[in-house]
């Protein structure tokens, strides 16, 4: 991030909600060569952060900086501009050199005031003292209070992180892994993944033995339940087909087979084909290699729903090579070819790629493919694939 990133945010045209963080720690342990920066746009302003080499915090606050670290700190919005350097002195004291729409002004309370209050959200995002940060909050007005902090969080990577936190704290009562549950439901929804990780901790919970197998296959049950609603929040706040598909998406390509049938389930939803076929050639592999009758009929429940003969088309070629260990797939492929194609061009291309594959294997697939191909109106299309049958 370059130290006039925030200025050129600001002269954009359009503004967006953006924000990203980057985090590079030494796994060596060298604090020297750490690396933590921040910027986050809107469309009333711009922040960005860059903190360098070897820094302590202590309560989300500055308390050391080694020979050659520093940290920069600049905050624009319409009325004010606001920037920060912080280095150390030759005698180990640290130095604050603050600027007010670009004139040097001195390090005063109005500055003191800003900067405890911009500091702790660039380490609060950067995941920087999370353990601590929670163990505060949890003090001082317990899981609600920290529950409160994450709800403001705006990267899930670091609200799952503090979510985690606070399951490490101490054994929690069910009540309050229902209260944490509906909590990541909601702030973590555009976030499957992230979701699922925290979710699953507070499935397994602390307890041991038949118990806690009994409790943990609950929650298990009710961590599902959530996934389900927190799909539901995340299409809720989706704007148009495209948003829901790429919210359909990140669910689907988790690789869990019951995330991956909501997503399927919600596919069916999506108004534009296009949506749709790239949403099912992405989760073609998860749904149809596990040879699972409720994955595969949720994939080509979806199919079925297609009024675009190119777009299905598109969608059977890339399900085909799975009816190689699973003789269903094939069968639902025949079946729609000649049930939701109007395109012989269409029809042509999937039953050659069929026959081509070699999948045509038993007598009822033999009379689906037969069943198909008499739906070719052209004499041209449909000895195409005649004679491409009779070649295997």
């Amino acid at each position: 991030i370059l130290d006039y990133s925030c200025d050129s945010a600001m002269r954009a045209p359009v503004k967006k909600d953006l924000q990203h963080v980057h985090v590079d720690l030494d796994d060596n342990g060298d604090d020297k060569n750490n690396v933590i920066e921040f910027m986050n746009t809107h469309e009333s302003g711009c922040s960005q952060a860059a903190i360098i080499g070897e820094t302590k915090f202590a309560n989300d606050r500055l308390i050391s900086l080694g020979d050659d670290a520093y940290i920069t700190l600049k905050e624009i919005n319409p009325s004010i501009q606001r920037s920060m350097r912080i280095t150390r002195r030759e005698n180990g004291t640290i130095e604050f050199a603050s600027m007010i729409n670009g004139r040097s002004v001195p390090f005063d309370d109005s500055m003191r005031a800003w900067l405890s209050r911009f500091l702790p959200d660039v380490l609060t995002e950067a995941s920087i003292g999370v353990p601590e940060r929670v163990a505060r909050d949890v003090a001082r007005g317990g899981v609600d209070a920290a529950l409160d902090r994450i709800s403001h969080i705006k990267s899930t990577l670091s609200k799952k992180n503090h979510y985690e936190a606070l399951l490490d704290m101490k054994p929690l009562t069910d009540a309050e892994y229902s209260k944490i549950s509906r909590h990541a439901s909601l702030t973590l929804a555009s976030s499957p993944t992230d979701l699922g990780e925290v979710l699953g901790r507070i499935a397994a919970g602390p307890a041991k033995g038949t118990k806690g197998l009994g409790k943990a296959v609950a929650r298990l049950g009710e961590a599902q339940q959530v996934l389900s609603d927190a799909l539901n929040t995340a299409l809720d706040k989706s704007k148009s087909s495209g948003d829901s598909a790429s919210t359909l998406t990140q669910y689907g390509v988790t690789d869990d087979p019951d995330m991956m049938l909501m997503a399927l389930r919600g596919a069916k939803e999506l108004s534009s084909d296009t949506d749709k076929r790239i949403l099912l050639q992405t989760l073609a592999p998860g749904s149809l290699r596990r040879k699972d009758p409720a994955l595969r009929k949720a994939f080509f429940d979806v199919a079925d729903t297609f009024s675009s003969d190119s777009d299905l088309r598109v969608v059977l070629v890339a399900a085909l090579p799975y009816g190689h260990s699973d003789y269903d797939v094939t069968s639902n492929v025949l079946r729609l070819v000649g049930d939701r194609m109007s395109s012989d061009s269409d029809r042509r291309v999937v039953l050659v790629s069929a026959v081509e594959q070699r999948l045509i294997k038993n007598e009822q697939q033999r009379k689906q493919f037969m069943t198909a191909a008499k739906t070719i109106t052209s004499d041209d299309e449909y000895r195409v694939v005649m004679q491409a049958a009779f070649k295997q």
